[in-house]
């Protein structure tokens, strides 16, 4: 969960999209993580 929120707090600072952070963990390893893609207005 901390590296989550690690993410979420990246995106938000870098201006990359809202606060959301992703990971897929399989037998207690992160196996991918991924934040939102910036999108144009």
């Amino acid at each position: 969960m901390a590296e989550a929120v690690r993410l979420a707090v990246e995106s938000v600072e870098h201006g990359w999209g809202g606060p959301f952070g992703a990971l897929i963990i399989r037998d207690g390893e992160i196996i991918a993580r991924e934040m939102p893609a910036p999108t144009s207005e």
